[in-house]
């Protein structure tokens, strides 16, 4: 499998879109409920524009929870998506399926919480849910 070394090593990620449930990194990478609410505008604001999104993934329950929310100010019924490695949830019409993975932080790397393999499943599925909806 291909690894990116650097910016301009001829790698890239297409069709894709990065963000964050967090614009700055909090003490002892525990964020309080305030600097959530107030980050929570720009990430709801960036989804809205996602107008064409087939899948989210969330890394980390604190994306999780983010993206919980937005579906929830959205209209959606939230209360049945728990958070859980590798879980996958059809959220209804017009609205991308969310996968879930453990955060890929050094703690859950270094302790073996999460893996490569773990996470690459995870993506793979995303993947063939993906290409199955072409």
């Amino acid at each position: 499998m291909p690894t990116s070394e650097r910016a301009d090593d001829g790698l890239s990620l297409n069709g894709t879109y990065l963000t964050a449930a967090l614009r700055c990194a909090p003490p002892e990478n525990k964020p309080t409920r305030t600097e959530l609410m107030n980050c929570r505008h720009f990430l709801c604001r960036e989804l809205n524009i996602l107008g064409n999104a087939k899948a989210v993934l969330t890394l980390g329950r604190v994306a999780f929870e983010a993206y919980r929310y937005y579906l929830r100010e959205s209209g959606m019924n939230v209360k049945e998506l728990a958070f859980g490695h590798a879980a996958s949830y059809e959220v209804g019409k017009g609205f991308p399926r969310i996968f879930v993975s453990y955060h890929p932080s050094r703690q859950n790397t270094q302790t073996r919480r999460l893996t490569a393999g773990m996470l690459s499943m995870v993506v793979m599925e995303m993947k063939k849910k993906i290409e199955n909806l072409h």
